[in-house]
């Protein structure tokens, strides 16, 4: 089981980043690719999958999962 976030930063360009992990080992992590399952940062190894997370109401803060949606680079690119 994860453990809980125990600081939130939002970034200049609007996306959030958590720190997760034991206090002083923590790791910064994209909230919306944590809350969509797919590793800590773009082009992780370690999630299910490499992709793209696309927010659906393209609101960067809204990190419910129902707004996220994972997708290939090519079909994100498309939706801009």
């Amino acid at each position: 089981p994860r453990k809980p976030a125990s600081k939130v930063s939002t970034r200049a360009d609007g996306y959030k980043r958590v720190t997760v992990g034991r206090k002083g080992k923590g790791k910064q992590v994209y909230a919306h690719r944590a809350a969509a399952g797919v590793g800590h940062v773009k082009g992780s190894k370690t999630g299910k999958t490499g992709g793209v997370v696309h927010h659906k109401n393209k609101r960067k803060g809204d990190n419910r999962r129902s707004n996220l949606k994972v997708t290939t680079k090519a079909e994100n690119n498309r939706r801009r």
